[in-house]
């Protein structure tokens, strides 16, 4: 678990798996920029969140991790957490629910990367 947390802050560290549809690269800059990770209803809920995982990114994956003060739903699926409302927190908008994160890593698909602060490159 000790990996699982930012030590100096006490943070879970959560991640979404980076894919070709809903989580691209170009997804993971916004996500970074706006500060807000999005979510929409799953393939078997009529409520929309946002979907992660719990802890960092495996070494082979590209993705994101990141960080956020508010407190995933109760009763989920144990290190898959989802973030649903409205709620202090989280936004419903339509069909997309939203929470402030902080991004504490991206690894692209096609090489690089960012942590702590700046981009780096595999080049």
């Amino acid at each position: 678990m000790a990996d699982e947390m930012l030590p100096h802050l006490g943070r879970v560290i959560y991640h979404r798996k980076g894919n070709d549809t809903t989580q691209t690269d170009e997804d993971a800059r916004r996500i970074l920029a706006s500060g807000e990770l999005w979510g929409t209803r799953g393939r078997y809920s009529a409520t929309p969140a946002v979907r992660a995982y719990r802890g960092p990114l495996l070494q082979a994956s590209w993705g994101i991790e990141f960080t956020t003060e508010v407190s995933p739903d109760r009763h989920g699926i144990p290190n898959q957490p989802t973030w649903s409302g409205p709620r202090p927190g989280v936004v419903v908008q339509g069909e997309t629910a939203r929470i402030k994160v902080t991004v504490t890593r991206i690894r692209f698909r096609d090489g690089g990367g960012y942590c702590g602060g700046k981009e780096d490159s595999d080049e």
